[in-house]
């Protein structure tokens, strides 16, 4: 029951964390979900009386960035960047290059698209 309630907890900080870095990074929120993760870490390893602390830990940290990484996803899908790319190309994304992704949403946000002319064929 420990580990599922650690990696409930990790899931809730991953969220936090993917919700403060798109479509930018928000550098309080995400001090803080950072804080508050190496916090759960050491509380797991150090204080904690179990036979495998070092294996809660871990739980603790592949929860928190599988659930960051396919929130993310989602968050990015949403933007409608892409409409021809599903969730699961959004989350693999974001787990390979999320600045890439960073720095496409600021272009199309700004509505400077460098491609928007090779695409649609003309210029205005």
């Amino acid at each position: 029951m420990d580990h599922v309630a650690i990696a409930i907890v990790g899931a809730a900080l991953g969220v936090l964390t993917a919700n403060s870095r798109v479509p930018r990074i928000r550098w309080a929120p995400m001090t803080c979900s950072v804080l508050l993760e190496i916090a759960a870490v050491l509380v797991l390893v150090v204080s904690r009386p179990t036979p495998a602390p070092l294996l809660d830990g871990f739980l603790f940290c592949v929860s928190v960035a599988v659930a960051s990484t396919l929130y993310a996803g989602l968050l990015w899908k949403r933007m409608g960047l892409d409409p021809a790319i599903g969730l699961w190309g959004w989350v693999w994304r974001d787990a390979v290059s999320p600045r890439y992704l960073r720095e496409s949403a600021r272009a199309f946000l700004d509505g400077d698209d460098p491609e928007a002319e090779v695409t649609h064929g003309q210029a205005p």
